[in-house]
């Protein structure tokens, strides 16, 4: 059974992962999930909404859901072929947020459209960084103070209370002050990582070089102790020959002494 749940999960593995090997980067692993994920849960979103707003007789909002969800399909082959990620992050943020803020203005399904606001900041953090997520969001608030601050009367645009825009401005900094402090110590922390293992590396080129330093320094003496037993060879066979040269020189006087003692006799 469980080899069978694996089987049924691996197309779903494939599919957020682009066909990525599990010997990419973490990194660019999390991005690419985290993009595919988003653009699925949108797609599946989307496109029921649309619909819903296409038989409400709100053709522009039903328009935007469906050409969203179209590019948020193109984005996942694009990554599939093997797309640029950082050109996805921004393709998907960048029509992410014209679709919140055109929601923001109309009110949206059941005026409901703001909502969609709240998950801006997580989707901008987690895909371009804490700076840069931090900069999309800002901008994204400036938008919204400038339509609370801006005086219009429209039937096709959403008139907020002065009480909802001050709860809204405070909520939307809490989530962004959130996420902007998670996203920067992630960043810290992936950082410091990064720098522990270039210094682990240098550490073990380092213990490299000096195991070759080691090695050779190994070499040479055992080339001198090498040398030093050759000579004691050849120290030994000088002696050994001086030995029986002295031996023979002790033979001949001995049979000398011999000799002498026989004719005195």
């Amino acid at each position: 059974m469980k080899v069978k749940k694996h089987h049924l999960l691996e197309p779903v593995k494939n599919i957020i992962t682009s066909g990525l090997g599990e010997n990419t980067d973490i990194e660019i692993m999390r991005k690419t999930i985290m993009i595919n994920i988003m653009c699925i849960t949108g797609i599946v979103n989307l496109i029921p909404l649309g619909t819903i707003v296409f038989i409400e007789g709100n053709l522009a909002i039903g328009f935007c859901n469906f050409t969203l969800a179209l590019v948020l399909t193109v984005l996942i082959f694009y990554l599939r072929r093997g797309g640029s990620l950082l050109t996805a992050s921004y393709i998907g943020i960048c029509f992410c947020a014209s679709l919140y803020v055109y929601l923001f203005l109309t009110g949206g399904v059941s005026n409901a459209g703001f909502v969609w606001y709240y998950t801006f900041p997580l989707f901008a953090s987690f895909l371009l960084g804490s700076k840069r997520g931090a900069i999309a969001t800002v901008l994204m608030l400036l938008i919204v103070v400038l339509v609370f601050i801006t005086d219009y009367d429209s039937p096709y645009l959403m008139n907020y209370a002065f009480d909802f825009k001050v709860r809204f401005i405070s909520s939307f900094l809490i989530v962004f002050a959130y996420t902007y402090l998670f996203e920067s110590t992630r960043e810290k922390a992936q950082q410091k990582l990064l720098q522990k293992n270039i210094e682990l590396e240098d550490a073990v080129v380092e213990l490299e070089a000096t195991k070759g330093v080691l090695q050779q320094n190994s070499e040479e003496l055992e080339h001198q102790v090498e040398e030093r037993i050759e000579d004691l060879r050849k120290t030994n066979e000088v002696l050994e020959q001086k030995v029986d040269e002295r031996m023979q020189i002790e033979i001949h006087l001995n049979q000398a002494l011999l000799s002498v003692e026989t004719i005195m006799e």
